[in-house]
C-alpha cells in the first residue's frame, strides 16, 4: 500500500508524495547506499527528461499561441534545471565517497529521488525509489 506525506513550504503549494511504507533509518540506509539503483536512477531520470522533452517540442510546435512564449521559455528553462540538477547530484554521489561524506551522499540521493516520484505512474519505476516515510 502506498502512503502520502504532505511536504509544505512557506511559499510553495501542499504537494503531496509517494512515500514508501516503512519508516526505519536503516530501511532509508539501504536504500541510499546502493550503487547500481543510484545509477538506475540517473538514467531512469534521464530517460524521463528526454521524453518531457519531446513533448515539450510537440506542445511548442502545435500550440505556441495557446501556452504563450514566456511560459514555454519557463518550461524550456525548468528542463534544463533539471538535468543540471540530476547532473550536480550524481557528482556528489560519486565524488563523496569517503565515510565522512555519507550525509551529503544521501542526500543527494534523496534529491533524485524525489525528482523520480514524478513519475512513480511509470512502467520503469522502482517502488524502492520512493522516498522513506520520516
Amino acid at each position: 500500500m502506498t502512503r502520502t506525506s504532505v511536504d509544505r513550504h512557506v511559499d510553495s503549494p501542499t504537494v503531496a508524495l509517494p512515500t514508501a511504507d516503512t519508516d526505519t533509518e536503516e530501511s532509508f540506509e539501504r536504500w541510499a547506499m546502493d550503487g547500481s539503483t543510484r545509477s538506475d536512477l540517473v538514467r531512469f531520470l534521464l530517460d524521463r527528461f528526454d521524453e518531457d522533452d519531446a513533448a515539450l517540442r510537440q506542445i511548442s510546435r502545435k500550440s505556441l499561441d495557446a501556452v504563450g512564449t514566456d511560459k514555454m521559455s519557463r518550461l524550456r528553462a525548468e528542463a534544463a534545471a533539471r538535468r543540471q540538477l540530476v547532473g550536480a547530484m550524481q557528482r556528489v554521489v560519486v565524488l563523496r565517497d569517503r565515510d565522512a561524506d555519507v550525509g551529503a551522499r544521501d542526500v543527494a540521493v534523496q534529491a533524485l529521488c524525489l525528482l523520480a516520484v514524478a513519475y512513480h505512474d511509470h512502467g520503469d519505476f522502482r517502488s524502492h525509489w520512493r522516498p522513506p516515510r520520516r
